[in-house]
């Protein structure tokens, strides 16, 4: 293992000690001091909820194995008067690879595996892009985001349709950016290989072991990870999105007859479950106690422990905070104490668990839109509250850097060239034919009366290609928004296509769907 993450979790280990030796010297606050601070905080929830448009939120704190504090905020769906309260369920997204990371510490436990077992040993079928990557690949690197692969390689496939299997197998055509281990890349594909470990060792479902080990034990009794469930709950938040992809666009609705719908439960180990506040003050208090809930140990504090230390050096030191990656879960210096957390994001939710095991003190809070900072910026908010760290304004400081952000995007965004400046392209029959990636398989291209389209996927996802300028064309997925998309088609030096690029497809062969068949054949 590079000795750069052994150093970062050592150090982590030294101030963990140097957090519990000093835990006595920081008193929690009184009853009154409490309430104080809970009202403070609410007030400035509401703030930030309103600032950043979020259209419904729930907020659960926990301290000593008891809910403190449970409050809910706005509507389950924007323009509808149907309130949000602490039992509505929520997408929880990437929290859920915190589930999955439990559960491989449960086989751990068991003893049919370890930690530094080879993953290839165990499941023969696993293979990365890199033989000798493929051979040392440890079971810890499954869930450590080190795999050198490009941040959210994979994640499109199964807006096409590709299933869980497919996607799993597709990681061997995804061509390494980084060394291995050198460097923290985040993605979701390598979540599904360590859920097929416990599938293995159970001879059952990841979903059924999440109801058997984790579910059922805590009593998490409002809590799903499957399609079906979420779909048939009666209290449920609707999803929300910005209309078109346009960061400044309006907040738009998602319903559950969307079709895309289904690609957070193809990643289900990455990213499926739902929940509300209630249930999920119920990991947290697992968490804080070590593995162990209503007396009974879950799974062992040792290897529950290790999936939070620092294992990958997540970011540089940013104002005294320096940030790790465990095995799924983040492990934050703060002060007085470090932060275990994780966040998550569906395509319309977007949340935070986030504890600090010292201070034996933990929050949730669940909202139904999609790229907004509220879970992450009032989480902080109510640790400085809570233990009196200065003053400081989370919300404006990450809606400034949004803002900046969303100018930089308009500033990048191709301009369509003037008439006059436009190269013509070559008749759309020219273009038609069938092409082929690795990795994304057939991409069909053919024209209609509005023009070129394509077909990509076992969903056969119909894109759309508005002319730009001389071979490239603007792509549009109706009902998926995504702006600032391009393809271009490649001609050889005999002035026929032979290739188009597609960067949405850009992990794989760097987008490039070679011609198999075009139209004269």
């Amino acid at each position: 293992m590079n000795f750069l993450f052994i150093l970062g979790a050592a150090f982590s280990l030294f101030l963990n000690n140097i957090c519990a030796s000093e835990q006595s010297k920081v008193p929690h606050p009184n009853d009154e001091q409490l309430k104080k601070i809970l009202s403070s905080f609410e007030s400035y929830s509401e703030k930030a909820m309103k600032d950043w448009d979020v259209p419904g939120m729930a907020i659960a704190v926990v301290r000593d194995d008891k809910i403190i504090y449970s409050k809910a905020f706005g509507v389950k769906e924007k323009g509808k008067s149907d309130p949000v309260d602490v039992k509505t369920i929520f997408q929880i997204g990437s929290i859920s690879k915190s589930f999955t990371s439990t559960l491989v510490a449960m086989m751990v436990d068991k003893g049919y595996l370890k930690w530094d077992d080879k993953v290839i040993d165990h499941l023969p079928d696993f293979r990365m892009y890199d033989p000798w990557v493929t051979s040392e690949f440890e079971i810890e690197d499954l869930l450590a985001q080190r795999s050198g692969l490009e941040t959210q390689s994979l994640s499109s496939l199964p807006f096409f349709g590709f299933d869980r299997t497919y996607t799993m197998q597709a990681v061997k055509y995804v061509k390494p950016v980084y060394s291995f281990r050198s460097k923290f890349s985040y993605i979701n594909t390598t979540f599904l290989w360590a859920a097929a470990l416990v599938e293995k060792y159970t001879k059952k479902s990841w979903e059924k072991n999440l109801d058997t080990r984790i579910f059922g034990p805590l009593g998490m009794t409002n809590s799903s990870s499957t399609m079906k469930d979420y779909v048939n709950a009666k209290n449920s938040a609707t999803l929300h999105t910005r209309k078109d992809g346009d960061p400044d666009g309006e907040v738009v609705a998602l319903h559950k007859d969307w079709p895309f719908f289904d690609w957070v439960y193809t990643f289900g180990p990455a990213g499926s479950i739902a929940s509300n506040v209630l249930d999920m003050s119920k990991w947290i208090r697992l968490h804080l106690a070590k593995g162990k809930f209503q007396g009974k140990q879950l799974v062992t504090e040792d290897n529950l422990n290790y999936t939070h230390m620092p294992h990958t050096i997540a970011s540089a030191p940013i104002e005294g905070e320096q940030m790790y990656y465990g095995l799924s879960w983040v492990y934050n210096t703060y002060k007085p104490y470090s932060i275990v957390w994780h966040n998550g994001g569906t395509l319309g939710a977007k949340s935070i668990v986030s504890f600090m095991p010292e201070a034996g003190i933990g929050i949730v809070v669940l909202t139904n839109l999609n790229d907004d900072e509220v879970p992450e910026v009032l989480a902080k908010k109510f640790y400085d509250l809570y233990f009196d760290n200065p003053a400081k304004d989370w919300s404006k400081e990450e809606l400034d850097k949004v803002a900046k952000a969303k100018e930089e995007f308009k500033s990048k965004m191709p301009k369509t060239p003037l008439p006059a400046n436009t190269i013509a392209q070559l008749p759309s029959e020219r273009y038609v034919g069938t092409y082929n990636n690795k990795a994304y398989g057939k991409l069909e291209v053919k024209v209609d009366k509005n023009g070129l389209f394509a077909l990509l996927g076992p969903k056969k996802v119909k894109l759309s290609l508005k002319h730009w300028n001389a071979n490239t064309f603007e792509l549009s997925i109706s009902d998926l928004a995504k702006k600032g998309e391009f393809v271009r088609f490649n001609v050889d030096p005999n002035g026929k296509i032979s290739s188009v690029l597609i960067k949405l497809c850009k992990d794989v062969d760097e987008g490039i769907f070679d011609l198999v068949e075009d139209a004269d054949k």
